[in-house]
């Protein structure tokens, strides 16, 4: 990890740091308690075998326990040595345990908490942030990447608890003979040095699996909300192939990462023995006399061969903290605010309409290509000129023009899902800016041609915005939508489930439960957009009749002349600018851009 990834981490745990802390402490213990057991195990095996020696002759660094049993009965003495070594290994264990759950215990929070904090993110983010942005990636930064994230402070901690544990047997071998460790530490960082090639190597695979699993989960995201698309054009060996070649292509990086990863403890066990077996052979120098020096090189070894899985231990996490530091970074990033657009939230509360809706010189730009986390400005396309028209309370205004005019922004614009380049779009002569969004998108209804409906109920669907409705509301705005028909033909009725989108329903279906959703609502403020666009005339008509029946004001988009033509007011939409202005009538006596459009649906029509 660079320094980067290591601060980027580092604020990732510092709300956590008591609970670190607490966990370093109890590692701490462990190294203390699991070096005083150690040590003590030569000279109980000794007592065994009936080998009893006096302090004097064991390494100094047990001179001041074993001083403590000496005017002890030997049976008594070997008892109470035996308790002590025994009891702190126990105790070792169960502090390991409690580290373990603690360890585990701060895996979940983070991960709840990365989540929360990523879940605020995307629902207070302005809509603007979506447009560029592949929901197949965010899915995959939320899942796998918070996951690798948190497996990479899991084995921060590992780490730091490993360090403590061979500082302090480290510790112990200094004091065992300092002689010996110098030789051996030699050796070690040999040892280390040979690792840290793999530690590079797993580095750059997991920078790798990184990018490529993202791919995979894009990919495959886009072809399940394609998949009518992929099976109507007879594509499945086509998507087949790219996705089973992304996949492959990530089982291959992530086995390389892998296999250095794993390396490293068989390697390090192999150098551990050759290591051993290097000390044995160094010992004769020391001139070390029998027994002080068979006890000394016993008690050496064993802790050294304790120590050596460590070592292993450590290198191997390294490895897989190198292997998912990207992550780190790339959640790190995403949970930014500075570099991404948010709506400023107004506080004024939201008050039925009274007067009017008015568009004051309105303009409005889209980015050509995203630029919004860089330096320089991105480079933008105007969408909208100069708007300026007003709608009455409880009249209705319908927009008409070609497509990508600008119909569907005006509408995007009157519910602040964006704000205006220029001008201002004032509710009774406040500013829209100025509205609470809660408040102000609760008065609003919007149906569009591309209904979204839940993986839900029809019940929940239908109340998704008005979830205080009673039943007899709910039926009320199902018959008003000619949708009651179709629902009392399932067995479950309101309780059936519709599937994915609403899979299960036909497209007219599904426009009439929006529409019911719409008139549950009870909006004030009530916007169109082609939403009978999937039903039949008759239908149709029925539909706009009972909107007509709403004591609202109504934003209409259409294409089909023939549905708004008892509309207040058309207004004609060509290239971003508002060309004409007035009643239907008003507009056909024009003989303008409106009238010849008129003209060309009633002659087609009658073809």
């Amino acid at each position: 990890m660079n320094r980067k990834q290591w601060e980027l981490l580092w604020n990732l745990i510092c709300p956590y740091q008591l609970w670190m802390g607490l966990s370093l402490g109890l590692g701490l213990l462990n190294g203390l308690l699991g070096g005083i057991g150690l040590t003590l195990v030569v000279p109980v095996v000794m007592e065994f075998l009936g080998l009893r020696l006096s302090p004097e002759e064991f390494p100094s660094i047990l001179y001041p326990v074993l001083t403590g049993f000496e005017n002890l009965p030997p049976s008594l003495h070997l008892t109470l040595l035996t308790t002590v070594a025994v009891g702190a290994i126990i105790l070792q264990s169960g502090v390991s345990y409690l580290n373990i759950l603690l360890s585990g215990y701060l895996t979940r929070r983070l991960t709840t908490h990365l989540r929360d904090e990523q879940l605020q993110l995307l629902l207070a983010v302005d809509i603007a942030f979506y447009t560029d942005r592949q929901l197949g990636d965010l899915k995959h930064i939320v899942d796998t990447e918070t996951q690798r994230t948190v497996s990479c402070l899991r084995n921060l901690l590992r780490i730091a608890i490993l360090t403590i544990t061979i500082t302090v047997f480290v510790g112990i071998l200094i004091m065992l003979s300092w002689l010996l460790t110098l030789v051996t530490g030699i050796f070690l960082l040999g040892v280390v040095r040979i690792n840290q090639i793999a530690i590079a190597q797993s580095r750059f695979y997991g920078k790798k699996v990184s990018n490529l699993s993202k791919d995979y989960a894009v990919s495959l995201l886009e072809l399940l909300s394609g998949i009518r698309l992929v099976k109507t054009t007879a594509n499945e060996r086509r998507e087949y192939t790219r996705l089973q070649q992304l996949m492959l292509d990530c089982e291959t990086a992530d086995f390389a990462a892998q296999a250095m990863t794993e390396a490293i403890t068989p390697l390090g066990q192999l150098l551990g023995v050759l290591g051993v077996l290097l000390l044995v052979c160094v010992v004769p120098l020391f001139g070390l006399n029998t027994s002080t020096g068979a006890t000394l090189i016993l008690t050496y070894i064993l802790v050294l061969f304790r120590l050596l899985p460590q070592l292993s231990a450590l290198d191997t996490y390294r490895s897989r903290l190198a292997h998912r530091a990207e992550s780190v970074e790339i959640v790190q990033n995403f949970l930014r605010r500075d570099n991404k657009p948010f709506m400023v939230n107004g506080s004024l509360v939201y008050s039925p309409l009274k007067k009017e809706i008015r568009f004051n010189q309105v303009s409005f730009s889209y980015p050509i290509i995203s630029q919004r986390e860089k330096d320089s400005p991105p480079e933008m396309k105007p969408i909208l000129t100069h708007i300026q028209f007003s709608i009455p309370q409880g009249s209705t205004l319908a927009v008409v023009g070609a497509s990508g005019a600008g119909k569907s922004t005006l509408a995007d614009l009157l519910c602040r899902l964006y704000d205006p380049d220029s001008g201002s779009i004032t509710l009774d002569g406040e500013d829209l800016r100025n509205y609470d969004l809660s408040s102000l998108r609760s008065a609003i209804a919007v149906v569009s041609q591309d209904v979204f409906l839940f993986n839900h109920t029809i019940r929940y669907n239908l109340t998704y915005a008005c979830n205080c409705a009673t039943e007899i509301e709910i039926w009320q705005a199902v018959k008003q939508a000619y949708a009651e028909e179709f629902i009392s033909q399932f067995p479950e009725q309101l309780e059936t489930r519709i599937g994915d989108r609403g899979v299960r329903l036909s497209g007219g279906q599904r426009q009439r439960l929006a529409i019911a959703r719409a008139l549950l609502q009870k909006p004030d403020i009530l916007i169109l957009d082609e939403a009978t666009s999937a039903l039949d005339s008759l239908s149709e008509q029925q539909v706009q009749q009972a909107f007509n029946r709403l004591s609202c004001t109504r934003f209409i988009i259409a294409h089909r002349l023939s549905t708004i033509q008892n509309a207040d007011q058309i207004a004609v939409l060509h290239q971003g600018k508002i060309v004409e202005c007035g009643s239907h009538s008003d507009l056909i006596l024009q003989q303008g851009y409106y009238s010849r459009l008129y003209r060309e649906q009633t002659d087609i029509n009658q073809q």
